[in-house]
């Protein structure tokens, strides 16, 4: 575990000094993508030969595979990533109850595999992956690791059960549109994981989802899974991509971070991490009352899981511990959205700001990222709003600038690129502003830097 004392004030970088230090000649793929990059020829293969789901398809998505999601009982001495069973299943989005799309052309499987808690002990975790059926021999195919905007506390939420049909309407599975049209259209297989057993509910990693050291581990033991997968024939020698966003932007960065010497002999090729919490205190605080305070208080629900030390109960009173157990049960879409600007001292006994509430210290210090030995090794992206200036800012732009600025101090090659998120934006450039926001800016940069690292 990280240090307390790991972490010195700093001040914030300028988002010009931090552009100026830019040294990528890559740097200018990063830009509105064409409408035909997303449309593009194996994204419409997949929609020409689609269907709409039949009653008994989304019944069965509904059910959400609940004999797969059963867990082996596991000894404690398996290897991280040691693959437990696979299962190829037709990819569906489930959109309402009457209503769903089951893609054609595209090849999806959920995967069980080991993976660890902070404390060393092993837990499983679900995922999926998803491979277009381009032509591409999978020894060939890259795979990009793409940790989705997942919030979600409670089962049946993640990515697995999102591509299934088990869930409707999810938003991290809306938003997740756009960046995968554009990998399917370069050719990559993706992988995802769900962060626990989405299947599973109760203490299990389901809702660890906001404790990045877990998700880092989580992924990168998902593309340990991915590559025992014997009928797919995935090559673990071709270059791998990190991409996360929001919610998923902590475990892609944490598995960055991790992966020189959790699992050094991954080829990975390039990182992208956008708007996400870079610092765990610093957004409690800045989402306390804001239009991200569901957020906010899921984010210490769910650290809690993590780390006991916080003794969360101890400290919520009866409407706090009321809505903790609510969030443990609920998918972002249909909780966190309702529940904006609520400020977080009326949950909490004697009206405390769960920011400065000594218990939680160390599990917010411990999720500073850019505080361990390492940095990413691969070239990395960092693009979110350069400064906080619209509704949708419900990340601190300051903090993501610290980063940057972290992370080149250790030696990573960073490349920042703040995205333009003020309302006037919005009004004036909608497409690029919403392409923006969901990371489809960064696809051809990630695309050029995993064709280097395999040339």
């Amino acid at each position: 575990m990280a240090k307390l004392d790991r972490v010195a004030a700093q001040p914030t970088p300028s988002v010009a000094k931090l552009k100026a230090a830019n040294s990528d000649p890559d740097a200018h793929l990063v830009t509105t993508p064409r409408p035909d990059s997303i449309l593009n020829e194996s994204v419409l293969e997949m929609i020409k030969t689609s269907s709409v789901t039949s009653p008994w398809e989304q019944f069965t998505g509904l059910l959400g595979y609940r004999d797969f999601y059963k867990e082996p009982k596991l000894t404690g001495n398996e290897a991280p990533g040691t693959l437990l069973k696979v299962q190829k299943f037709p990819m569906q989005f489930a959109t309402t109850f009457v209503a769903g799309t089951k893609p054609g052309a595209i090849d999806a499987y959920m995967t069980m595999y080991v993976t660890e808690r902070l404390d060393g002990s092993k837990n499983v975790s679900t995922g999926v992956i998803m491979i277009p059926r381009d032509g591409i021999k999978n020894s060939e195919r890259k795979l990009i690791a793409y940790q989705e905007a997942n919030d979600s506390l409670g089962a049946r939420c993640h990515p697995s059960t999102q591509w299934s049909g088990g869930v409707f309407s999810e938003a991290s599975a809306w938003s997740a549109l756009g960046p995968l049209a554009q990998m399917f259209g370069k050719g990559y297989g993706v992988v995802i994981t769900d962060i626990g057993n989405s299947g599973n509910p109760g203490p299990n990693g389901v809702s660890e989802v906001f404790a990045g050291r877990v998700a880092g581990m989580a992924l990168l033991n998902g593309l340990r899974a991915a590559y025992q997968v014997k009928s797919l024939g995935l090559n673990p020698k071709q270059p791998v991509g990190f991409f996360g966003i929001a919610g998923g932007g902590n475990g892609a960065g944490y598995a960055a971070e991790y992966q020189p010497w959790y699992y050094p002999e991954l080829n990975v090729g390039a990182v992208v991490l956008q708007n996400f919490n870079a610092d765990q205190k610093q957004f409690v605080n800045f989402s306390n009352g804001s239009m991200a305070s569901a957020f906010g208080f899921a984010t210490i629900v769910g650290l809690n899981e993590s780390y006991s030390s916080m003794n969360l109960d101890k400290h919520l009173n009866e409407l706090g511990r009321a809505q903790a157990a609510a969030w443990k049960t609920m998918c972002q879409t249909y909780g966190y959205f309702v529940f904006g600007f609520e400020r977080f001292e009326p949950l909490f006994k004697g009206n405390q700001n769960p920011a400065e509430i000594k218990d939680f210290q160390y599990a917010y210090a411990d999720n500073i990222m850019g505080t361990d030995k390492y940095g990413p090794q691969a070239p990395t992206l960092i693009t979110s709003c350069g400064e906080d200036g619209s509704f949708m800012s419900v990340t601190p732009a300051a903090d993501m600038r610290k980063l940057v600025q972290r992370y080149r101090d250790l030696g990573t090659k960073v490349t920042y690129v703040p995205a333009k998120c003020d309302d006037t934006e919005l009004i004036t450039n909608t497409y690029r502003w919403t392409t923006d926001l969901f990371g489809m800016q960064t696809i051809d940069w990630i695309d050029a830097k995993l064709k280097k690292a395999s040339s």
